[in-house]
């Protein structure tokens, strides 16, 4: 059976095409690297990846990829692009179904390539490369921020929104930051501050001027160095210049020094000591129209304008030359005077509170720095007091305890910043007196023939001056040798005659003097009731006990010397006389035996 259709022969025959399956227009793929290399990505000079889709086990020819961004006609490429990895999954179009007409699309998201962008961080706007090189654009309401950030974030820059309190934060922790400009570089805040911090140098350099301008206050902090360098520094205020150390300030100038002030010029240190020191010569000079004044715990030196000089001493006054002590006319003494010397009435410098030290944390917080803090206790000479135990207070409350080492130093690390005082005990040895008797100044300076050569030439100025140094020497020699005859004494003179009577056989004669002088002084109906005389009579029968008797009557002369300031003046000539702990000497002193001896 069969059927004909018939047209007419007007008509044209027209014959339906079969219906063909829809194509997918759009498929997937993998990038492929025709290197062989997993890490880096292969692209080809125009910017084309090749491909392999997942229904086919070959690698196609190069695919081009769409961009968001790209401009023609510009003298270089411009455009948005970030390389693909090997093996990262893609999407291809093909455009009118023509395969030959293939393009990358896009991305399939995946377990193995994850979105930036997910649940956990839904009002942040991510930009991410495989280096952790990141840009953010955070949305949270109330605190949006942009962040631009490297290295895991150590090297990052932060644009903060905060609508309570909006900042930029900066951070460069490891490596450095350098900031370049070929005209100028404007740093400025209109209501707080500028703070620059470093944990180890602060270099600012400028070829011709630096300026730091403040309405009100310039604050240059480092944790440990800051260092000005220049062919000339200018430093002028139209008020105040404070310069403050914690521990130490040094000036080494190859030429001169010049302080000068309209007014008063005040150097002070509350809690240590001043030191100038110069190879050549050191001149402090008045303009005369005032008093020059040296002063110090009550005593002082002064020098008025007509220049007379005057010194008063609140408890000891000692004039000791190495070689000789001169005195070239006349000179009036008041020794033993209870008059108060008068501190200079120039300003005190207001104390200052000392600028907090900074230390930047690993996260850019700025924080208090610790600070190291080195001890050294000495004697007159220069000995180490070994073994001192210390304590210091800091201006927070606490404080810290310990001891010197033997060299009488010591380091403490860590130590809370800002202001301390420290006070020292005694040297941790036992009391032991030394041989510190004064030398003969003349002795060896002059030889007889030198002396005659003087006389014939009339060059006899060194002789006068020798003369003079014998004639108050002996003067003085015969006051300490005189004992308790002298009724006057100085307690320079006590301290030598104390030195001399611990030599044995000498120490004996001295005290058979001083029982004699004693005896001479009660039998005197006047001076039978001197308490002060009785007491001496006692010292000198203890000082007939060998060098330790000696000791113990130099003190309690010097005791009776200094009323009133009883133990300091007796520790202060044990100290002189010896190294040790003289607290700890006095205490073990057996007062009873030592009686017997001496009766």
């Amino acid at each position: 059976h069969s059927e004909s259709v018939c047209v007419p022969r007007g008509e044209p025959i027209r014959i339906a095409p079969p219906e063909h399956s829809p194509k997918p227009m759009v498929f997937t793929a993998t990038v492929r690297s025709l290197s062989g290399s997993k890490t880096n990505p292969h692209v080809d000079t125009q910017g084309q990846y090749a491909t392999q889709v997942h229904f086919d086990s070959q690698v196609t020819e190069s695919v081009k990829r769409l961009t968001q961004y790209a401009c023609r006609g510009q003298k270089q490429p411009t455009g948005l692009h970030f390389p693909l990895l090997p093996d990262s999954n893609v999407l291809i179009g093909c455009m009118n179904n023509d395969p030959d007409q293939s393009y990358l699309l896009g991305f399939a998201l995946n377990d193995t390539q994850p979105s930036v962008v997910t649940s956990a961080n839904n009002t942040q706007n991510v930009l991410c490369s495989r280096g952790q090189n990141l840009l953010m654009f955070d949305d949270t309401p109330n605190t949006p921020h942009v962040v631009l950030q490297t290295l895991a974030g150590n090297q990052h820059l932060v644009l903060h929104g905060d609508k309570k309190r909006p900042y930029i934060h900066w951070l460069a922790q490891l490596g450095a930051m350098n900031i370049f400009a070929a005209k100028d570089i404007q740093l400025g805040s209109v209501k707080s501050a500028i703070r620059l911090l470093t944990n180890k140098t602060f270099i600012a350099s400028a070829k011709q001027q630096l300026a730091l301008e403040s309405k009100k206050s310039v604050i240059a902090d480092a944790a440990t160095n800051l260092d000005v360098t220049a062919n000339q520094i200018d430093v002028s205020a139209t008020q105040n210049i404070t310069l403050k150390a914690g521990r130490s300030h040094r000036s080494v100038i190859q030429s001169d020094i010049k302080l000068k002030a309209d007014n008063n010029l005040t150097i002070t240190a509350p809690a240590g000591s001043q030191i100038i020191q110069s190879q050549g010569n050191i001149t402090i000079k008045g303009s005369g129209s005032g008093n020059l004044t040296l002063a110090n715990g009550g005593s002082e030196i002064s020098i008025d304008s007509s220049g007379n000089v005057n010194i008063f001493a609140d408890k000891l006054l000692t004039l000791k030359g190495k070689a000789m002590t001169v005195f070239d006319g006349s000179m009036e003494q008041d020794i033993g005077s209870k008059q108060s010397a008068t501190m200079p009435s120039a300003p005190q410098i207001q104390a200052l509170s000392e600028n907090a030290r900074l230390s930047l944390a690993a996260d850019g917080i700025a924080t208090m720095a610790s600070s190291t803090i080195e001890l050294s206790y000495t004697y007159q000479d220069g000995s180490p007091i070994m073994g001192a135990p210390y304590t210091i207070r800091f201006a927070n409350g606490t404080a810290l305890t310990g001891n010197l080492d033997d060299s009488g130093k010591a380091k403490i690390e860590n130590a809370p910043p800002g202001q301390y005082t420290v006070q020292y005990g005694e040297d941790k040895r036992n009391y032991l007196p030394e041989d510190n008797r004064p030398k003969n100044p003349l002795y060896g300076q002059i030889t007889p023939a030198q002396a005659a050569e003087m006389v014939r030439s009339g060059n006899t100025a060194p002789l006068i001056e020798a003369n003079g140094i014998a004639t108050q020497a002996g003067d003085w020699l015969w006051g300490t040798l005189q004992g308790d005859f002298n009724q006057n004494p100085s307690t320079s003179q006590i301290v030598v005659g104390t030195l001399i009577s611990m030599i044995p056989i000498i120490d004996q004669v001295m005290d058979l003097r001083d029982i004699t002088a004693n005896v001479m002084l009660l039998t005197d109906d006047d001076e039978a009731n001197d308490t002060d005389a009785w007491l001496a009579f006692t010292l000198t029968g203890i000082g007939l006990v060998p060098v330790v008797g000696s000791a113990v009557k130099g003190v309690g002369k010097v005791i009776l010397k200094n009323t009133g300031e009883s133990l300091s003046a007796a520790l202060a000539v044990l100290r002189k006389l010896g190294k040790g702990d003289p607290v700890k000497y006095l205490r073990d002193i057996n007062w009873q035996d030592l009686g017997k001896q001496s009766a």
